[in-house]
């Protein structure tokens, strides 16, 4: 037999197994659909309720960055809430427990990893985005059919899942929670949407790319926003998914403090940095090793707040910048060779002035949000920011850009000098420098950003109150959601049909 005539048999034996998969997933979710409206119409309304609801999240890589800090923030408040009983497994492309949030290690939350062995991260370090999106899709296929019977789903960052999402699964709820609009993350466009590179093919990419990321989100059910700065950019981002996003935002939970470190069992290098920060006046910046984030206009601001004659400092100053940092990520690793020779080199910022620290544990964040100062936090056009409701849970005052989700968080002293956190203001060295300055010579204005802050942070953005929240609009979603199921299944039934039902969008 010839080898053309061979392949093709192949390639009709794999479309075949293909096809007879896809059916298979979507006659099992099918039925599960069945199940599940037979169930409702056997019970009254109180047992209905008592339903322990199944939801999936997906996220496309659970390390120790912000947005991973949130959604595991996310899942374990609506685990942990009582208002609606609720089962919750997060699935994600990959996760390395010896780089990872404890709740996701110790059993706190179910975690499958999903995609990481099938498909690469990128194609020699090109097409990240695509890569992230086959990935997410695949993962997506995957929990398909092994939770055929999920009553929601939950998806951030990468909005192509819910292709496959509503697919396969039609009915089930398919609720994306929007950080903020990932063409406008793109390192290489400026902030009027143009892009900076004019490699060839460069700008088609990015158009598929984008294309992709707005079909994705129109096929949500509903929309979540982090913030309403979030909400306005997405809308503006993409005005055709307007009707679907809440406009209520979901504040992300701040992380309940964690068990301080037992000083005596750490190495000396470890424990000497530590001490150092009790004994210094602390500044603090925690973010991760990229560029957007501007941890540079922390290292510069410090250096000028120093130089500035006549301070008294109450303690000698100090500024630590932590964050997570991944070797396998060119930027991380550039970016951290640039700030250590602006510190070192260019500023001349001795190690007992600026100290370094990379993916440091859940004990040692604790010990900085404790004893420190104030927390720096840098970043511009940043869609809500986790760390500075962190500082302000262990009151500990804020400095911010006067931009994005600290205006919401944080607030402004000089607007909301009742409520405010800390002091935002522009993102240059000396504004910054000025309002480090102002923290260290006014000791009642910090104690009371203080208060403020730990009062907005133990309420707004409480575990509590998150979870809350998000399971009242699952809740809603879900018995939306049943409520069409019923219906269609009852019009199948009168015509005869048992066909596998594709919803009828209503938006």
């Amino acid at each position: 037999m010839k080898a053309h005539t061979l392949f093709f048999l192949y390639a009709f034996a794999a479309s075949c197994f293909v096809g007879f998969l896809i059916m298979q997933t979507r006659l099992r979710i099918h039925q599960a659909y069945k199940d599940k409206a037979k169930a409702r119409k056997e019970q009254d309304g109180a047992a209905a309720k008592k339903r322990r609801l199944k939801v999936v999240f997906l996220h496309p890589d659970l390390g120790i960055g912000g947005a991973e800090r949130l959604v595991v923030d996310a899942a374990v408040s609506l685990q942990n809430q009582t208002l609606v009983p609720v089962e919750v497994t997060v699935v994600t492309n990959f996760h390395d427990p010896k780089r990872a949030f404890v709740e996701t290690t110790d059993g706190t939350l179910k975690v499958l990893v999903r995609g990481r062995t099938n498909f690469p991260a990128s194609i020699f370090g090109r097409a990240k985005a695509l890569c992230a999106d086959v990935r997410m899709m695949y993962a997506a296929l995957s929990v398909c059919w092994t939770h055929y019977d999920t009553d929601a789903f939950v998806v951030d960052q990468v909005s192509a899942a819910m292709l496959v999402l509503s697919y396969f699964a039609p009915y089930t709820p398919r609720i994306f929670y929007c950080h903020f609009p990932d063409l406008m993350c793109d390192s290489n466009r400026k902030e009027d949407g143009t892009l900076v590179s004019a490699a060839p093919g460069h700008k088609t990419y990015r158009g598929m790319m984008d294309a992709l990321e707005g079909a994705g989100m129109s096929m949500a059910t509903c929309i979540l926003c982090n913030s309403i700065f979030s909400r306005g950019v997405t809308v503006s981002t993409f005005p055709y998914v307007e009707s679907l996003v809440d406009k209520r935002p979901l504040y992300p939970p701040v992380t309940p403090k964690a068990d301080l470190p037992d000083l005596s069992k750490l190495d000396d290098r470890l424990r000497g940095m530590l001490e150092r920060v009790q004994s210094h006046t602390t500044f603090v910046s925690i973010n991760r090793y990229e560029r957007k984030k501007n941890i540079g206009l922390a290292i510069e601001a410090f250096h000028k707040a120093t130089q500035q004659e006549g301070v008294a400092w109450p303690k000698p100053p100090l500024l630590v910048v932590a964050g997570g940092y991944d070797n396998r990520l060119d930027e991380n690793v550039s970016y951290g060779e640039e700030l250590q020779k602006l510190a070192r080199d260019t500023l001349q910022l001795s190690e007992d002035q600026v100290l370094f620290l990379r993916n440091i544990s859940a004990a040692t964040k604790e010990f900085l949000l404790t004893h420190m100062f104030a927390l720096v936090y840098t970043p511009a056009m940043e869609h809500f920011g986790i760390a500075p409701v962190e500082a302000m849970l262990r009151a500990r005052p804020v400095i911010a850009v006067n931009h994005g989700g600290p205006c919401e968080s944080v607030m402004d002293v000089q607007k909301h000098p009742e409520e405010a956190a800390g002091i935002l203001c522009a993102p240059t060295a000396d504004a910054f420098a000025e309002a480090m300055l102002t923290l260290v010579k006014d000791e009642e204005l910090a104690a009371k950003l203080s208060q403020q802050g730990e009062r907005r942070a133990t309420t707004v953005f409480s575990v509590a109150h998150c979870g809350d929240e998000l399971a009242k609009r699952l809740e809603l979603e879900c018995n939306a959601s049943m409520e069409k199921i019923i219906a269609d299944l009852d019009a199948e039934a009168a015509q005869g049909g048992n066909t596998v039902p594709t919803e009828k969008k209503s938006h």
